[in-house]
């Protein structure tokens, strides 16, 4: 958690188009999915990319509960100021940690839809979550095993990590880290989110996958330290226009802050 939708969503994934690297422009995205409909990219929870909150004790609150009911008030008062899009399908769609937001955020506005006064029912007809983050100790688990089931990693890799790591527990042992980095110096070599597609770089550099995860034994969970890009510098005229947005200079892709704060939700 803590990484924009807009930063990563909107300009490097499915938006209509994309930054480009060294470059204050923009190009289409031939692969857009406002080609099949309407796209809202929503900043969540709050202190992610543009979104900001004028109480900073509100950022050591986060946890999934708060961010389902913020993300549920946002789309009541958005379909209140644009009521042309009132009846149309809505679909929610989220990758990682949505693993938590999209079925959390679905269940309020189904509720919402059952029990809530009619004027704040939201045409909702379904969700999709893709790589999603579910539950971190059978999740991590889960990608050892894929990594030696396919001959990512050897047996005896596979088999300190095993024996050394307790993904149960917050905290990693020396023997656990030293297990891990064995494991994840494969990924640097091949894409652990596509096996058998060429590596991407982003051309100035050898080293593949920015968003390549590393380990760190002090992090709050094994697998959640990131290699993040630099900060997105952003035209002001391509920022978030919401009427009560502060102006920004640039849009921070992930926040540290955010993400500590979600790691024990």
């Amino acid at each position: 958690p803590g990484c924009s939708s807009i930063g990563y969503g909107e300009a490097e994934e499915l938006g209509p188009f994309l930054v480009q690297k060294g470059k204050p422009e923009l190009k289409w995205n031939p692969y857009s999915w406002n080609k099949e409909a309407n796209l809202m990219f929503l900043e969540s929870p709050v202190g992610v990319g543009f979104s900001y909150t004028n109480t900073s004790s509100d950022l050591g609150k986060l946890g999934d509960k708060i961010t389902a009911a913020d993300a549920y008030v946002f789309l009541l008062n958005w379909f209140k100021r644009f009521p042309q899009y009132k009846h149309h399908e809505f679909y929610i769609a989220g990758e990682s940690y949505a693993g938590h937001y999209v079925p959390q955020l679905s269940e309020k506005i189904f509720d919402g839809n059952k029990h809530g006064p009619k004027e704040n029912r939201i045409n909702f007809k379904g969700l999709m979550i893709g790589n999603a983050l579910m539950d971190d100790e059978t999740d991590q688990a889960g990608m050892v095993q894929y990594a030696w089931d396919h001959a990512v990693i050897s047996d005896r890799v596979y088999a300190d990590v095993k024996a050394h790591c307790d993904f149960a527990m917050a905290n990693t042992t020396a023997e656990c880290d030293q297990a891990l980095e064995e494991y994840f110096a494969v990924y640097r070599l091949i894409d652990m989110y596509s096996l058998y597609t060429p590596v991407c770089t982003d051309g100035s550099s050898s080293s593949p996958l920015a968003k390549r995860v590393g380990v760190h034994g002090a992090a709050p969970k094994i697998f959640s330290k990131y290699v993040l890009f630099d900060h997105h510098r952003l035209h002001p005229s391509s920022q978030n226009t919401s009427a009560s947005a502060p102006r920004f200079d640039h849009l921070i892709v992930c926040f540290s802050c955010v993400h500590c704060s979600m790691g024990g939700t």
